[in-house]
């Protein structure tokens, strides 16, 4: 008896995701994270590394507020005491889904933040992935 009661909660844990869940709750919610990150040119548009690092920080910043499908954001830079072929700054997102990082990737303030970056980079990477 006590294995059969293991085995219908453990069955039940893995068809729902939680021992709690009713049954109105058996989908599995899963979001999309897309992770960019740059390396900056030592010197490019007038300003050094670091004064378009931090401008890149910056401009990074207002997207939070200006693409609503943007759930979760973070601008990260890399740490002055870090190895310095490291990225220097990275953004994370997280959409619902495929249509909100598509919203946000086509999205006039992401552009012109775009425009801003592509001109003081050395390099970009990128990853997007379902969580």
């Amino acid at each position: 008896v006590v294995y059969t009661i293991r085995l219908y909660f453990i069955i039940r844990f893995l068809s729902i995701g939680a021992l709690n869940c009713t049954d109105n709750e058996r989908q599995i919610i899963i979001m999309i994270r897309h992770i960019v990150m740059f390396s900056l040119l030592d010197e490019a548009e007038g300003r050094t590394k670091e004064e378009n690092l931090a401008e890149a920080a910056k401009r990074a910043e207002t997207l939070r507020t200006k693409i609503p499908s943007l759930k979760n954001y973070s601008v990260v830079t890399n740490s002055p005491e870090a190895d310095t072929t490291n990225y220097d700054i990275a953004l994370i997102c997280d959409f619902d889904d495929m249509n909100g990082l598509n919203e946000y990737q086509n999205h006039p303030d992401h552009k012109e933040f775009g425009k801003f970056i592509c001109a003081v980079r050395k390099s970009r990477a990128c990853i997007d992935f379902e969580m």
